[in-house]
């Protein structure tokens, strides 16, 4: 319900039984195109990645998928935004402090001809100095993310699974964004759904009384603007 109310344009989903990934392509309507990536077998059996993206949005996916040493795989999506962009959104779910992975799936994120590149995934790894105030970005490139607001929620889990694995950090989801080119000037910022759907799943459901997931979302929005021809020229 979280998300479908949110009605994002694109969404990543990581740990997905192959057994649900039906039921979740159901939920999410016509208006979705779905990849569903499975991981090998004898690496995280049985579960995957899923990426969705809204067809009235993205035209013409185009998905792709690398996998990391037969153990986890890597997915990702290119496609058109009605602004003219071309888009590359890729989506893991990482091991943690572990570089080598890390570079393998900024490479992975990296190719194609995109404008615009995006990385999502569960990091289990919080890349924040807090006492900075800033949030290094752990690939090659201009990436950029941006740091939640003080009222909403500063972890990526609930208090029981924190408490399982207090090394790996308080925030361990992120979403990266890089302009490629001079074509394209990206905006990072909340908007109410991407709020509301940060809010919605931090939080206790009445039904079971835990939070939704062993996750809450990781969501923002990304404004894109055509640059004028002078401000190559800055």
């Amino acid at each position: 319900d979280i998300l479908k109310q949110a009605s994002f344009d694109v969404l990543c989903l990581q740990e997905v039984e192959k057994t649900d990934v039906d039921s979740i392509v159901a939920d999410l309507g016509p208006e979705y195109k779905s990849h569903y990536f499975k991981h090998p077998e004898k690496g995280r059996p049985p579960d995957g990645l899923l990426i969705a993206v809204k067809s009235s949005v993205c035209a013409a996916p185009s998905w792709s998928e690398r996998d990391f040493k037969g153990k986890v795989i890597f997915g990702g999506v290119d496609f058109q935004h009605p602004c003219g962009a071309r888009i590359r959104v890729i989506t893991g779910h990482m091991r943690g402090r572990n570089q080598e992975q890390l570079d393998a799936f900024g490479a992975f994120a990296a190719e194609g001809t995109a404008q615009i590149e995006v990385i999502t995934a569960d990091f289990n790894e919080d890349f924040q100095e807090r006492s900075a105030g800033t949030v290094p970005c752990p690939f090659d490139g201009k990436h950029v993310t941006l740091r939640r607001a003080p009222d909403l929620p500063q972890v990526s889990r609930p208090g029981n699974k924190q408490a399982q694995t207090p090394g790996q950090g308080l925030k361990i989801d992120y979403i990266w964004v890089r302009e490629r080119t001079q074509d394209f000037q990206t905006e990072l910022f909340f908007d109410e759904a991407s709020r509301r759907a940060i809010i919605d799943s931090h939080k206790d459901c009445e039904a079971t009384g835990e939070w939704p997931s062993d996750h809450g979302c990781e969501a923002l929005s990304i404004r894109l603007r055509r640059k004028a021809w002078w401000q190559f020229w800055k």
